[in-house]
């Protein structure tokens, strides 16, 4: 329409009047509308390709102690690109400019656990414009002090109920306030381990060198075990607050606080 109203006052009526009329009428107008045209023809930018991953992490000991000093803890993004950062003293960490994607990420210090998220969103909001993302809180133990030195079957009940008896020896020697913790690991093959089991227990606390634990056959069956089966048991020191985690690859769930003394497995054959 606009290049048509042009034509007619520029080469049908070919006047040096109407061509200084046009231009007094239409130049300003044209220009508006010719700078709207090109404006609209730009390419909308679409959502923001990067955000702001933030975090806190807070720190623990073996046992049930937390740590003042949270940084140097170094968190990396290892899937589908590599990127690190470290916490400050605070326990804060923060990707400033991130890709949004999914993440497998890794928490990781001398001495402590290695602990693993897999698939993290990391993505923005298109209702609320938000570009950050912060990752909940983070408990992170050190690895566990205590060793196992010994394990000995001692007999098939517990309490008086049918079952499996123990002792457990550890090392150092806990005390009421620091007790020591055990994780127990347990499989029908002579090569369970924590990489190797059909089940697992929570950590569980001793304030004694020697520890006398057990299961009841109740709880084996609970477990997936049967009558005459022989199943084989070992034990691991363990941090009160594991920084265990499921790995999707293994699809297994690792264990990554446990101390890497421990004794022999015992075998018994369910009654």
């Amino acid at each position: 329409m606009v290049w048509q109203i042009i034509y007619i006052f520029l080469v049908k009526r070919k006047s040096a009047v109407n061509m200084v009329n046009f231009l007094r009428i239409f130049y300003w107008p044209i220009i508006i509308l010719s700078s709207l045209l090109i404006a609209c023809n730009k390419p909308d930018p679409g959502p923001p390709l990067n955000g702001k991953l933030t975090g806190s992490i807070q720190t623990w000991d073996d046992k049930s102690t937390s740590i003042a000093d949270k940084g140097g803890i170094t968190v990396t993004t290892e899937y589908p690109s590599v990127n690190s950062t470290t916490t400050d003293t605070s326990g804060k960490f923060s990707f400033d400019n991130l890709e949004f994607d999914k993440y497998d990420i890794s928490f990781s210090k001398a001495g402590y656990g290695t602990y693993k998220i897999f698939s993290y969103a990391h993505s923005n909001n298109p209702t609320t414009a938000q570009t950050v993302n912060t990752i909940p809180l983070i408990n992170f133990a050190k690895i566990s002090t205590t060793a196992i030195t010994n394990m000995v079957f001692l007999k098939t009940s517990v309490n008086g109920v049918i079952g499996v008896s123990f002792q457990v020896t550890v090392s150092p020697n806990p005390t009421t306030l620091k007790r020591a913790f055990i994780r127990y690991f347990l499989s029908t093959s002579p090569s369970v381990a924590d990489s190797s089991y059909v089940v697992y227990t929570p950590p569980i606390g001793t304030s004694s060198t020697v520890a006398t634990d057990g299961f009841t056959n109740d709880e084996l069956t609970g477990f997936g075990f049967s009558k005459g089966q022989k199943i084989y048991i070992k034990a691991y020191g363990e941090s009160l607050r594991s920084n265990d985690f499921d790995d999707p690859n293994l699809r297994k769930r690792v264990f990554p606080n446990l101390n890497p003394t421990s004794a022999p497995a015992i075998s018994f054959v369910m009654q």
